[in-house]
């Protein structure tokens, strides 16, 4: 890279195009980067470090492959012919060359004079994407590339739907074929029941629907590689295949080492043959040709190392497992390994070595050292990449067992998530791919939707009711519309819990549409996001027949213990506010219990953070509330310690830990030392939430108590005033949060705040049966007690106009 000191600024090469194209790799280190379309996109082409160490490696031949070659050329010529679109998908997996096959397209999409597109679709708005492929088919017909559609956000399915739909009807003229490669390890025919995933059901139901084909890439064939080879002698061809086992990526690696090494020539007649002086090379077995070069490097030198033969190719075989580029920190902890002695061992044994005197390679080496990536300003980790892609592929592929190579993934991607957390973002493909080959797709899922945290709430309910307006009798639509909206009420519940009743709706919408299609656990799911949203509401009766059923089907379906402990955590909060601890207690602990041991396995998982944190905030109100306020103290200091690891010092999630930990405090009679508590949760609630979310106004309704209880009325009387305020505008004048700020600010006066306090009683009569609104009758006798106080002191009401704003004593209007 260029210097960037202000002598020497770095000018970027500065390229402008029209349409969704966006970022790619190339094989010289180079990076394009842009982030919208639909318009004039500046892309910036900047050069990575040493791109020979950190660039894997891709298929670039097209072997075989005749029938998806004449597919893909058939359904683009009908394109073009008929002006309407078609979707195809390439299914197969890693390494059988889809990505060749799209080039090979390419090719010839660009020799007919047509257009090309490539996008990768997480950073893209699908508005703006739709919006450029049809400005681009509009001006003629488009080739649209979408790869490794597995690794996107889930929330991309609805939108390619409709884009395919949209480019299949005759009225719109959309002359686009859209080619989406999807990693799979079978035909979609013989994909059933739970085998399907996302992904494979939007095939399916496209597929279905006449807007797509979808064509399945197996492993080769002899006749494949004798076509590849042509002309060849048929042993050189029988060798290739048998050594390949029919997989395209390694076959064309092989072939690519035996020409570097002069192992195959051309006769007279130009026909492949084995070099006469090399044929060991061809007709030996290339495990053990591998196997024995490791060897070599292992005792060639003075000094013994620190692994056998066989302990060293299991270390090879778990890096291999992550890439071609490893992460040797990562490997050494799912191995059990000192990372020290592991990393000395690569530089000692594995990477070439080069006489110093004269400067000639003795050894070629098995490893090359990439160097260490550096994370934060505190953390790096170190990358190395195998020196020849075919010995990647011999360890990738031999001797380690399926089973094994199953375990390593997930554990590999476990250690990734530790090594990088919270910076997974930059991984999170890398993740993607781990997990799933883990056959964890749960753990994958988090990273698939990262990219739809930055979508805005408004385009997530415009998502919703799109899919609410399809036949939801089909599964498929039905599938979807559970997925989106389950993300959607789980954003909607902290970012805006004022819209509680839009949430309860949308949850029973679900509930019945999950029952209906008999889907075991989305109902569960359902209630729990309805109790929520009507917990938010202060609708605690209504909510805790919902609780309890969720609870009850989890049990019932043998959901995961972690979704039981999530249906049971708001449970104990629900019956918590309700005032029922003994009932309460058994929830929460058993809840925290469960988060507790999961989070033992798998310390740096968000979504287990945040829950472990939450039921430790609970455990410590049950306890507060139970009048056990020293037991309690620690519960809120574990919880404030996570999220601030976890989430980081300025999250809502840290205010609420805060925000406990005052209250505690205030309610231990240290007042002074719960302000700090207090102040600091309201800024980065003001800050992170707005100066007008409910979450403010409790910060402000604290705030205002502990003035109070500190003397100084007249400071209270702002905050107190703020705080019902935001409560009337987001909560609406029956949310109990709002009686507890009138509640407040008519304790705060005396005979001066006359109407307040007339207003408090007023707003109160109405309510007969207290205990079904407030759930805690000794909450309700308080209040109750605290009005009548007001109302002896209060002189008769006005007639006629508004409140009447009185001097608190020590302040001056």
């Amino acid at each position: 890279m260029s210097d960037n000191s202000e002598d020497n600024p770095k000018v970027p090469n500065v390229f402008n195009f029209h349409g969704p194209v966006v970022g790619a790799n190339f094989g010289d280190g180079t990076v394009e980067i842009g982030n919208a379309a639909g318009g004039d996109l500046t892309l910036v082409h900047e050069r990575m470090a040493d791109p020979a160490k950190r660039q894997p490696r891709h298929l670039k031949s097209v072997i075989g492959r005749e029938a998806q070659k004449a597919l893909l050329l058939q359904a683009y010529e009908q394109v073009v012919a008929s002006n309407v679109g078609h979707t195809v998908f390439l299914m197969g997996q890693y390494g059988s060359g889809r990505r060749a096959l799209t080039d090979w397209l390419q090719a010839q999409v660009e020799a007919a004079g047509g257009q090309y597109m490539a996008a990768t679709l997480g950073p893209l708005d699908p508005r703006e994407f739709a919006t450029g492929v049809r400005q681009e088919a509009r001006e003629g017909p488009l080739l649209l590339n979408i790869d490794r559609l597995e690794l996107e956000p889930s929330t991309w399915i609805d939108n390619l739907y409709r884009l395919a739909d949209e480019i299949a009807q005759k009225a719109q003229r959309l002359p686009v074929l859209m080619v989406i490669t999807l990693t799979t390890s079978l035909p979609l025919e013989e994909i059933h029941g739970n085998a399907h995933n996302e992904f494979t059901r939007l095939v399916q139901k496209l597929s279905q629907d006449g807007l797509a084909s979808a064509t399945f890439m197996h492993s080769l064939t002899l006749p494949d590689v004798k076509s590849f080879l042509a002309p060849a002698e048929l042993k050189l061809a029988e060798r290739l295949f048998h050594l390949s086992g029919g997989d395209a990526l390694i076959l064309e690696i092989i072939w690519q080492e035996w020409q570097a090494v002069n192992a195959v020539v051309q006769d007279e007649n130009e026909r492949w043959i084995a070099n006469p002086e090399r044929e060991l090379t061809v007709y030996g077995d290339v495990y053990e040709q591998a196997r024995a070069e490791l060897e070599q490097l292992l005792f060639a030198w003075e000094d013994d190392p620190p692994f056998t033969l066989a302990e060293a190719e299991k270390i090879l075989n778990c890096a291999a497992t992550e890439g071609e580029i490893f992460t040797a920190d990562a490997v050494a902890a799912t191995l059990d390994l000192d990372k020290d002695e592991l990393i000395d061992f690569f530089d000692e044994f594995l990477l070439p070595f080069v006489d110093e005197e004269s400067g000639v390679e003795e050894a070629s080496g098995i490893l090359l050292e990439v160097g260490a990536i550096e994370i934060d300003p505190y953390r790096s980790v170190w990358h190395y990449r195998f020196a020849r892609p075919y010995l990647f592929y011999v360890w990738r592929c031999f001797p380690a067992l399926k089973k094994e190579r199953q375990g390593w993934s997930g554990q590999l991607a476990q250690q990734l998530e530790t090594l990088h957390y919270p910076h997974t973002a930059p991984i999170a493909r890398k993740l993607i791919a781990l997990f799933l080959a883990a056959n964890q797709p749960e753990r994958a899922k988090p990273y698939q939707e990262q990219q739809s945290k930055n979508v805005s709430l408004a385009f997530l309910r415009g998502h919703v009711d799109w899919l609410i307006s399809h036949d939801l009798e089909q599964k498929f639509n039905a599938y979807r519309l559970f997925e989106v909206s389950f993300q959607y009420l789980n954003r909607l519940a902290k970012e805006q819990p004022g819209a509680w009743q839009e949430g309860v709706q949308l949850a029973q919408t679900l509930y019945d549409w999950a029952v209906f299609h008999k889907d075991e656990g989305y109902d569960a799911e359902a209630l729990y996001y309805e109790t929520w949203n009507l917990k938010n509401g202060g609708q605690f009766q209504t909510a805790l027949p919902k609780s309890q059923k969720a609870v009850e089907l989890a049990e019932l379906y043998d959901l995961p213990q972690t979704d039981w402990a999530r249906f049971a955590n708001i449970l104990g909060a629900l019956l918590l506010a309700m005032g029922d601890l003994a009932a309460a207690r058994p929830f929460v602990e058993r809840a925290l219990a469960i988060f507790e041991k999961a989070l033992g396995s798998d310390h740096q998982n968000e979504s287990l953070l945040s829950s472990t944190a939450n039921s430790l905030n609970n455990l410590g109100g049950l306890l507060q509330a139970m009048g056990d306020l020293a037991a309690a103290r620690p519960f809120y200091e574990r919880a404030l310690a996570i999220y601030e690891k976890a989430l980081g010092p300025d999250h809502p999630d840290t205010a609420l830990s805060l925000n406990n930990l005052g209250g505690l405090l205030r309610a231990m009679g240290d007042l002074a030392a719960a302000r700090p508590f207090y102040e600091r949760a309201l800024a980065i609630r003001e800050k992170a939430l707005g100066p007008d979310h409910p979450d403010t106004a409790q910060s402000l309704n604290n705030l205002g108590f502990l003035l109070k209880a500190m003397g100084d009325l007249a400071a209270a009387q702002p905050f107190y005033e703020r705080a019902l305020a935001i409560r009337e505008k987001a909560l609406g004048p029956d949310h109990p949060s709002l009686a507890n700020s009138l509640n407040n600010l008519g304790l705060l006066v005396d005979a001066a705040w006359a109407t307040l306090g007339r207003r408090v009683i007023m707003w109160h009569a109405p309510w007969p049966s207290a205990k079904k609104r407030w759930g805690h009758p000794s909450q309700q006798q308080r209040r109750r007690d605290n009005l009548a106080a007001i109302a002896a002191k209060l002189p008769p009401a006005p007639r006629r106009g508004g409140a009447r704003r009185l001097r608190l004593p020590g302040k001056r209007d």
